[in-house]
């Protein structure tokens, strides 16, 4: 039985419309949550509904209104304020503690963040400081031998006599002895890491030695004293025996090495551009190929020169020697490009092509 909720009139269930006024029944039929029940059967109403579908009374919502509906034995354990407070409760602590939990891992992550931030600054820094220790050593060394070696140059003509020595020969020496005077100082001031101090002293060492030895020879010629130039040849001949480039110094050795290796890589690509564009010509070849080579040619003269300086560190001994070989084998193909250029020899220069396409197969990453 349904109830017209404008006339109160019974109607079928599933009627559409109320036999007595024609009221659309269809909503009334259907479910639906208004937060509005009916005082007696506890239906949900509409608010403009007269009468309520279920039961047929007659709805005023302010009488209602201010009346709470029936509650049963069971509506009250189910709606009892006790559970609400426990679950309220509940609620609160689980809130609260994923709360803490989140903030927990909040500071977990901050803590490990802050701490690689830390780590990565202190390694970068480390880092830094040892990159910056070997270039500055590398260029001491580096300074250090090539002194030595014009010091060796100039003792080996050059001894007291009457009247004086020739003034370009003392001048020499001094600015020999100021060379290492400058690198002495300059060896103080690096501050090398933990593990290259016993090199780092070493260098000092070999550097104050050959300034000692540099100053008794401009005394012994100024004064044109024999007995102590020959007591500074006698400490320089020892010198000359020392491993200048000390055990440790593997990085130093490696930056040098590159050093050699990019500028050697260079030279390779320049020849090959200049066979590339240029041919032995009628008339004695093109005079520019010919002074490009030159200028390759001077330039693998210093990169040999270097490397007979450098002193390997323990375990780069073979790859200094392939070095070396590489370099030495450059300077006979441009040697022989140079000639065929010269001389309008196409034969020898297609010799030193194939010379030139084999060592371009060598990698320089040995």
């Amino acid at each position: 039985m349904l109830f017209c909720p404008k006339c109160g009139a019974q109607n079928e269930e599933g009627w559409e419309s109320c036999v007595k006024c024609q009221r659309d029944l269809v909503k009334a039929q259907s479910s639906i949550e208004t937060g509005l029940s009916c005082l007696h059967c506890g239906r949900e109403i509409e608010r403009e509904w007269s009468f309520c579908p279920g039961c047929g009374q007659g709805i005023d919502l302010k009488q209602f209104e201010g009346k709470k509906p029936e509650i049963t034995e069971q509506t009250q354990s189910e709606t009892s304020p006790l559970p609400i407070l426990i679950d309220e409760k509940t609620r609160l602590t689980r809130e609260k503690s994923e709360a803490l939990r989140t903030y927990r891992w909040l500071i977990i992550a901050g803590s490990l963040i802050l701490t690689g931030l830390i780590v990565s600054f202190v390694t970068w820094f480390a880092i830094g400081s040892r990159a910056i220790y070997t270039s500055n050593a590398s260029s001491i060394l580096l300074g250090l031998n090539k002194t030595k070696a014009d010091l060796l140059q100039i003792t080996a003509t050059l001894y007291p006599q009457e009247g004086g020595v020739p003034q370009e020969s003392l001048v020499e020496l001094r600015t020999c002895r100021e060379k290492f005077n400058n690198l002495y100082e300059l060896a103080n001031k690096l501050k090398p890491p933990s593990e290259a101090r016993e090199s780092h002293k070493q260098l000092v060492e070999t550097i104050s030695q050959c300034l000692s030895i540099s100053d008794k020879l401009v005394r012994a010629l100024e004064n044109n004293d024999a007995a102590l130039y020959g007591e500074a040849l006698a400490e320089l001949d020892k010198v000359r025996e020392t491993q200048v480039a000390p055990v440790g110094f593997p990085a130093i050795y490696m930056a040098q090495e590159v050093t050699v290796k990019a500028d050697l890589y260079q030279i390779r690509m320049d020849v090959r551009r200049i066979v590339a564009t240029e041919e032995p010509q009628q008339g004695g070849g093109s005079q520019q190929a010919v002074n490009d080579l030159q200028v390759d040619k001077e330039k693998l003269d210093k990169l040999l020169k270097q490397l007979n300086l450098l002193k390997p560190s323990s375990g780069s001994e073979e790859n200094h020697q392939r070095l070396l070989e590489v370099v030495t084998q450059y300077q006979g193909i441009v040697e022989k490009l140079i000639r065929a250029y010269q001389s309008n020899d196409t034969s020898l220069y297609f010799e030193a092509l194939r010379e030139l396409d084999k060592a371009e197969q060598i990698p320089l990453e040995f």
